[in-house]
């Protein structure tokens, strides 16, 4: 058998050289030609002279399933210890099996037990638990946003202040000192005038015009604000710092930068505005004051030396006015108005140099409205958490915390900061798994456990940015204290506890946004992890004139009965996870029917948006005027599925698992991973009990599974 080797490997290469030139494989002829002359070898080396069959995993005589030899050494039986070592280390570890592993397997003719538990013990397979369990959870934010107030870069001209056409900003650092890359024009831009603003419809709100038409200016930078201080036990404003403007008559005027809480105020000449558009008559004035009136005098600098004046078209003239953080207008825009409050331009406040919580120890520029760094809003008293960027007092906080940064390109608002926020979103399920798979732990805790994961981006959205989110709505899991304090740099996970109403991977964002009804929630739960899929009978749909097709329950509607009588009563154990969010709706701030969402039901008006998205406003019929003001998840519920709204979805899992749905399908689905295959009818009956009882006994140990699948006889005979 030395010699066999050399003298096949030999042999295969004349063979291939004649195939190449006969220019086809026939299949008959490949057997004959290239197996032939291995079975012959194979047989007499095993002690089977004259045999015309090759040994299989079946004929050589094996003690355990792990394949124990007799006396005798058998070089055939070897290779298939290393086909079974390869085909266990691309299972289990994702990868071929080491130069010493298969050395030792040739040396002991076996794979031993100790081999298998090293590879379920390895960091390895792991990871192919984590990619298994990303088949099933499809754990997938990218169709959503998930994003704090969001802050725009914006690539400004520096000589006329207006923003740059087809330049983009940098990323991911999106700073002012930060490369630029190239344009459209594909000159490489220099990279000093990235400025951040906010989107186009809260840029509107504070500063007037058209969406997306009136920015901050750059070119102007202000100062910080003047803190306030204490005197004899209360605040005193301070003194807020000034600017001088020059008129036409040639006098300097000093204008603060601030008011006295220090809120900014929109540069101005006094001189040449008008304060209304009291009348049409007084808008058509304005407009003819302004034509042909270009020069306009900036603010000093920071050095108390003029700015060089700027010509500016009409619309661009800036105005002070009786309600300086008021939402504005642009008479120009809306001439032949009668409103008599409409401010007669757009106001335009300066730049602040600041730093953000992302931006390290670099200082960015940032508009002036947006760089306020206060809590409380001074016009309402509010939290600015929840109106960054939509209170004129309101920014984005210290170190702007509640702004999330992003980039334009081509007109499309973009963020790596999202994108960070959203993969840790989609990774939080799969350390979940994770987590209770390498401890050992039952594996229905995965669908159980209140433990969860978090790093520094998703820390900062949660404690900071859930009142100003945008795109997918979310709950915080845990209180503020309870949260792991990481900084916003920190890329690695840190786990913490989740609170009671949380139920494994079922609770995750990821879950929740990516089966965003309560329908394809239990659904996607039945297929993955029950192994039974809603099917739609083979019966004839109903007429459409039939009056039971226009019945709004669908569990008793004709024609839709068939499955969602089943699916309905199952999807109760969602009924306080909103639908379209990944946000809990608990019994004190959201109970069971609202009297005030009741009452704009029946009156059909004042609705808020509270009652508009999580209760019943809108009536199908006057069977279901009956539900008005009822929380969504209670419409046309028993009251055993009101029950069951009260267990969450813990209570699905509960279910499954006292049917032994759940762990039928778990091994059925491990099995089918493994062996690449659906378990036979006949492995259903013999193989499957065995096995549930195996994973039982063992406490619902996945790594035990996967052992007793892979040591099985029909995972050794797969070829």
């Amino acid at each position: 058998m030395s010699s066999f080797g050399p003298a096949y490997a030999a042999y295969l290469r004349v063979l291939s050289r004649f195939l190449a030139v006969r220019g086809r494989r026939g299949a008959l002829g490949f057997f004959l030609i290239v197996i032939t002359p291995l079975v012959g070898v194979c047989a007499s080396a095993c002690g089977g002279a004259g045999s015309s069959t090759s040994p299989t995993k079946a004929s050589a005589p094996r003690t355990e399933a792990h394949g124990e030899r007799g006396d005798e050494a058998c070089p055939a039986c070897a290779a298939d210890a290393t086909r079974y070592l390869r085909q266990l280390s691309l299972d289990l570890r994702g990868r071929p099996p080491s130069v010493e592993e298969l050395e030792q397997v040739r040396t002991s003719q076996d794979v031993t037990p100790e081999t298998i538990d090293a590879m379920v013990h390895s960091d390895e397979f792991l990871g192919r638990v984590r990619t298994w369990h990303m088949a099933l959870l499809w754990p997938n934010l990218d169709g959503f946003h998930v994003r704090g107030a969001p802050l725009v870069a914006i690539d400004y001209d520096d000589a006329t202040g207006r923003q740059k056409g087809g330049t983009f900003s940098p990323d991911p650092a999106m700073v002012e000192d930060g490369p630029a890359p190239k344009g459209r024009s594909g000159k490489r831009p220099a990279a000093r005038g990235f400025v951040y603003h906010p989107d186009g419809y809260v840029n509107q709100l504070l500063r007037g015009g058209e969406v997306g038409a009136t920015l901050c200016d750059p070119r102007i930078e202000y100062p910080k604000p003047a803190a306030a201080r204490m005197e004899g036990g209360r605040s005193v404003a301070p003194a807020q710092p000034t600017y001088s403007v020059v008129g036409t008559d040639k006098k300097r005027r000093k204008y603060p930068y601030y008011d006295a809480d220090g809120v900014p105020l929109p540069y101005h000449d006094a001189a040449h505005c008008p304060n209304y558009c009291s009348s049409k008559g007084d808008a058509e004035r304005a407009s003819r004051d302004y034509k042909g009136r270009r020069e306009y005098y900036a603010p000093m600098n920071a050095k108390g030396a003029d700015a060089k004046p700027h010509e500016l078209d009409p619309p661009d003239m800036h105005c002070p006015d009786a309600f300086p953080h008021r939402v504005v207008n642009s008479c120009d825009n809306h001439v032949g108005s009668n409103d008599p409050e409409m401010v007669v331009r757009v106001r335009r406040e300066g730049m602040r140099k600041v730093r953000h919580y992302w931006s390290g120890t670099t200082e960015v520029r940032t508009c002036a409205y947006d760089a306020q760094e206060r809590t409380n809003s001074t016009i309402t008293g509010a939290s600015c958490a929840g109106n960054a960027l939509r209170d004129a007092s309101c920014g984005c906080g210290p170190q702007g915390m509640y702004c999330m940064p992003s980039i334009l390109s081509a007109g499309v608002a973009s963020s790596r900061a999202e994108y960070v926020v959203r993969t840790a979103l989609n990774e939080e399920p799969l350390r979940i798994v994770e987590s209770v798979v390498a401890r050992d732990e039952d594996y229905f805790d995965i669908f159980r456990t209140r433990r969860s994961f978090m790093n520094g981006p998703l820390a900062m959205l949660y404690k900071n940015q859930l009142g100003s989110l945008q795109g997918l709505a979310l709950s915080a899991p845990a209180s503020a204290e309870a949260l792991p304090d990481i900084s916003y740099d920190d890329a690695g996970f840190r786990e913490y506890l989740r609170d009671a109403q949380h139920a494994g991977v079922l609770t995750t964002p990821a879950y929740l946004g990516r089966f965003p009804t309560w329908r394809s929630r239990v659904s996607q739960f039945r297929t993955a992890f029950m192994c039974r899929p809603f099917t739609p009978g083979s019966a004839a749909l109903p007429s459409p004139d039939d009056a039971c097709t226009r019945e709004p329950n669908l569990a008793q509607r004709c024609g839709c009965k068939n499955c969602h009588a089943a699916l309905e009563p199952m999807t109760a154990w969602f009924g306080r996870w909103a639908e379209r969010s990944a946000q809990y709706l608990g019994p004190a701030e959201y109970p069971a029917r609202d009297p005030s969402c009741e009452q704009c039901a029946v009156n059909k008006k004042g609705c808020t948006e509270r009652c508009r998205t999580q209760y019943v406003v809108d009536t199908v019929n006057a069977d279901g005027a009956r539900y008005a003001g009822t929380l969504r998840g209670y419409l046309y519920r028993t009251k055993d599925e009101e029950a069951r709204i009260d267990e969450g979805p813990g209570g699905l899992v509960a279910s499954a698992i006292a049917s032994g749905e759940l762990e039928s399908c778990t091994i059925r689905t491990a099995w089918g991973k493994l062996l690449g295959r659906s378990m036979s009818d006949d492995e259903m009956q013999a193989v499957l009990p065995e096995l549930a009882r195996r994973f039982e006994r063992s406490h619902h140990s996945y790594r035990d599974l996967i052992k007793a699948i892979v040591t099985s006889p029909a995972y050794r005979r797969v070829d």
